[in-house]
């Protein structure tokens, strides 16, 4: 179990909550004009991908849409080239595409990473051997034949 940035999974729903914050890690931090200044980085740094890229494109992936893998591999080879990406590219490309697993590196320790991966086995095994109820048995009652049948 890999543990969210402060066990907050809602604050990645969309890929462009996802995208903001990968922007963040790697350092491309702007306040106002974010989607600009990517659009003309993408532009510049990249033109034999990027040159025909709009800015209506870049602002749909800072909303609800992600770009084709393809495409957000392009991004990510073209932001390597001046900001340092150090994390799993096929693991952040997944990520901003679908969601999943936080692939940022996170302050918890390997050794409480093993305890939660634990825990959460033994959670598994558990539910395992739970007994859900057959539709013909009463949750509430332990003798089915001293059921009437009245609900």
């Amino acid at each position: 179990m890999v543990v969210m940035e402060k066990d907050n999974a809602e604050q990645f729903q969309t890929p462009g909550s996802r995208l903001e914050h990968l922007l963040a890690q790697i350092g491309f931090e702007k306040n106002r004009g974010k989607i600009t200044d990517l659009h003309n980085y993408l532009v510049q740094a990249s033109p034999e991908h990027f040159g025909d890229l709009s800015y209506g494109a870049v602002r749909g992936w800072f909303s609800e849409n992600a770009p084709p893998m393809r495409k957000i591999g392009l991004v990510l080879e073209a932001l390597k080239k001046k900001y340092p990406i150090n994390f799993d590219e096929k693991h952040l490309k997944t990520w901003w595409k679908v969601g999943g697993f936080y692939p940022f590196q996170s302050a918890i320790s390997q050794e409480e990473l093993n305890t939660l991966d634990s825990q959460a086995k033994v959670k598994r095994e558990k539910a395992a051997y739970v007994h859900i109820p057959a539709h013909h048995e009463h949750p509430f009652r332990t003798n089915v034949n001293t059921y009437s049948g009245l609900t």
